[in-house]
């Protein structure tokens, strides 16, 4: 595996990007590719556009993202003092990160779960558990998600059981509007294939 990752602040930003990649040998000889996008202040309708213009130019690779506003606060400021968002105005900028990850001998698979249409996370995160026992050489399972901690929390202890030497690896989400976050889980499930 190798992972290459890419700043963009500009579209002009993105059109080098892909060209880049599309040219490269590691995205040419790899068997699988999953883009890991992170962006920082952009708008839902930005964010969108940008996905659909990635699955443009990449049809056949994965995409899995987030948005790294928290992990910004976190290295700033408490969010509960007066002038969080002034300070946190001059840490975000209109910006996106792309790693690509070249797998030469893995396979990659994607599992998404809307928290806003389930209804039972223990029977989720046990249907989740039950179908990475059934990967062969399971070699880890990264997980994107929103929510915090303490709700993400019981979902991953429940999902690891069993799975004790595949490591569990991942980030939260950020948000600015905390009170509006709603929990999503985003799992990416890298398994070896020889």
């Amino acid at each position: 595996m190798k992972q290459i990752t890419y700043r963009l602040d500009t579209r002009e930003d993105f059109l080098r990007f892909t060209a880049e990649v599309l040219a490269s040998d590691d995205y040419k000889n790899a068997k699988e590719v999953l883009f890991k996008v992170f962006t920082a202040q952009l708008k839902d309708a930005d964010i969108k556009d940008l996905h659909r213009r990635m699955k443009a130019h990449f049809p056949k690779d994965k995409i899995i993202g987030a948005s790294m506003t928290n992990f910004v606060a976190k290295r700033t400021d408490d969010v509960s003092t007066p002038n969080w968002t002034t300070r946190m105005k001059k840490f975000l900028k209109d910006y996106v990160l792309i790693s690509c990850c070249y797998f030469y001998s893995s396979k990659v698979q994607l599992f998404e779960i809307d928290s806003t249409e389930v209804d039972d996370f223990t029977a989720t995160a046990l249907n989740l558990n039950k179908k990475f026992k059934q990967i062969p050489d399971l070699q880890g399972v990264e997980v994107l998600c929103s929510g915090g901690k303490e709700r993400v929390a019981p979902f991953l202890e429940i999902l690891t059981v069993g799975l004790e030497k595949v490591p569990f690896f991942g980030a939260e989400a950020g948000a600015v509007e905390r009170e509006k976050v709603t929990c999503q889980f985003k799992l990416a499930v890298k398994s070896l294939t020889n």
